[in-house]
């Protein structure tokens, strides 16, 4: 009986320890606090990476949409010279293009394509009639601080007159 008393006042003070024990279990620890950190760190990070790598690529793409937009206004004043001069000649150096046209009356104009963040290239040609041929064109538009390039081909035409 002895035995059996000890036995269970031997479990009364286990209870009563394990019942202490987690009385005092209402904080974290060292290791648990620092788990978190490095698990918040490391989504921070991959976080922060992906928002300015998409940053930079929407950046990229609003550039070659401004490059995209001038060689088409380029294009497009081409366009018309070529439909309605009687010559023209194309000249491109330094990132500058100059078309130089004589309309049907006699008029002589110049008109100069650049841009202080863009170089504009393109093929020279002298004393183009529109009349006789197409004129296949390459337009070239380069950022001056980066790398981005855009090249557009195109035809220049003129509507002929059926006989």
């Amino acid at each position: 009986m002895k035995q059996q008393s000890v036995k269970l006042m031997d479990i009364l003070l286990l209870t009563r320890r394990l019942a202490m024990l987690r009385q005092n279990q209402r904080g974290i620890t060292l290791a648990e606090l620092l788990a978190t950190i490095a698990i918040l760190s490391i989504v921070g990070v991959i976080i922060w990476s992906v928002f300015f790598q998409g940053t930079k690529y929407s950046n990229i793409a609003v550039t070659k949409n401004q490059m995209q937009q001038e060689a088409n206004i380029i294009i497009s004043k081409l366009t018309k010279i070529h439909q309605t001069a009687e010559s023209y000649s194309i000249h491109s150096k330094g990132g500058i293009i100059t078309v130089d046209y004589e309309e049907n009356n006699g008029a002589t104009h110049k008109i100069i394509f650049d841009d202080s963040h863009l170089d504009f290239f393109t093929q020279s040609m002298n004393n183009v009639i529109p009349n006789k041929n197409d004129t296949p064109l390459t337009i070239t538009v380069n950022e001056k601080n980066s790398n981005t390039t855009i090249s557009i081909d195109t035809v220049l035409y003129r509507l002929k007159g059926g006989a």
